[in-house]
C-alpha cells in the first residue's frame, strides 16, 4: 500500500516537470528498447519468482545460446555481471555447454570502431551485430560446436572497444583486457592501423597484474595480432611493430601467464564485408 502510494506521488512529481507524450518523444525506441534491456528486466524478475516460473525464463533465455545466438555477459550500461542467472542457465539439465565437456575460450580486444565483431563474424561464422554506427557495448558471448577433439565446444567472447570516445574509462578498458587474459585459451588483439602504443602498455600491465593476483584460469593464454585495414600488404614490413611489444612484455617475466611462442600475426583483407 505504502509503494502504491509513493508511485503515485512520484508519477504525480514526474508529470509536473514533464507531460507523458512530450517523455516519450525524448525516448527513441530504437536506441533505448532492445532485446537485451528486455531481458535485463526479465533476470531481474526472475529472483522475485517462484521456481516454475523462473524455469521457463531460463529455458527461453537459453534458446539464443543453443541457436549460436549472442548473449550478453557484461551489461555495458551499468557493468552488471548476472553471474547468479547465468550460473543457473548454463548448469541447467538442459544446457550442454559446461556439463562434462571441454570448451575453448576466445576473446577478442581491439580499439573501438576496429572491426571485431566484423572479425568474428568471418572467422567463426557467429552472429554478431555489426550494422552501421553500433559500437559493441559491454561483453558477449556466443556457443559453437568445435569440430577439433579437444574440445566439445567454442565459447567466443566478444568485448567493448578499447580507448572509447564515449566512455573514456581507462579502468573499465583494463578490467576488459584482465578479463579476457584471466579466462582465454587464446586471445585476438585487432588493431586498425599501428600497434597502439596505449594498448601495448594496458596488455604489460594487466598481464603483471594477473601474475601478481595468481586469478587466471588459464595456465597460459596465447595471443594473436591482427593488422586490419593496412595499406602495406608486405607482412615482414609490420613484424618489427610486433617484436617491439614481445620485447617488452618479455622483460616483465610474464611466461607463466602468456604464451610467447605462439605470437602470430595476421593481415585481413581490407574489403568492406571482412574489415568493417
Amino acid at each position: 500500500m505504502c509503494l502504491n502510494l509513493l508511485a503515485a506521488q512520484l508519477k504525480e512529481e514526474c508529470d509536473r516537470f514533464i507531460s507523458t507524450g512530450d517523455m516519450a518523444k525524448q525516448l527513441p525506441i530504437e536506441r533505448n528498447l532492445s532485446l537485451e534491456v528486455l531481458w535485463r528486466n526479465a533476470i531481474v524478475c526472475t529472483r522475485y519468482q517462484p521456481s516454475d516460473v523462473e524455469e521457463i525464463i531460463i529455458q527461453r533465455y537459453l534458446q539464443s545460446p543453443e541457436a549460436g545466438l549472442p548473449f550478453e555477459i557484461i551489461d555495458g550500461d551499468s557493468y552488471h555481471f548476472p553471474h547468479l542467472f547465468l550460473t543457473k542457465v548454463l548448469s541447467s539439465q538442459m544446457a550442454s555447454y559446461f556439463s562434462n565437456n571441454r570448451v575453448l575460450i576466445i576473446s577478442v580486444l581491439g580499439p573501438q570502431n576496429s572491426g571485431k565483431s566484423t572479425l568474428l563474424n568471418y572467422m567463426f561464422g557467429t552472429f554478431f551485430d555489426i550494422r552501421d554506427g553500433r559500437c559493441t557495448r559491454g561483453i558477449y558471448g556466443s556457443f559453437m560446436k568445435s569440430n577439433r577433439r579437444e574440445f566439445d565446444y567454442i565459447l567466443l567472447i566478444d568485448t567493448e572497444g578499447l580507448f572509447g570516445v564515449e566512455r573514456e574509462d581507462k579502468e573499465f578498458d583494463q578490467a576488459l583486457v584482465l578479463l579476457c587474459l584471466a579466462v582465454s585459451h587464446l586471445v585476438i588483439v585487432n588493431m586498425i592501423g599501428e600497434v597502439n602504443e596505449s594498448l601495448k602498455t594496458m596488455l604489460t600491465l594487466c598481464a603483471d597484474s594477473l601474475k601478481e593476483m595468481g586469478v587466471s584460469r588459464i595456465p597460459q593464454s596465447i595471443v594473436h595480432f591482427v593488422l586490419n585495414q593496412k595499406a602495406d600488404l608486405n607482412i615482414q614490413n609490420h613484424k618489427a611493430a610486433i617484436d617491439n611489444i614481445i620485447t617488452d612484455l618479455k622483460a616483465f617475466d610474464l611466461s607463466g601467464i602468456l604464451n610467447w611462442k605462439h605470437f602470430i600475426l595476421y593481415r585481413m583483407h581490407s574489403r568492406k564485408n571482412v574489415a568493417h
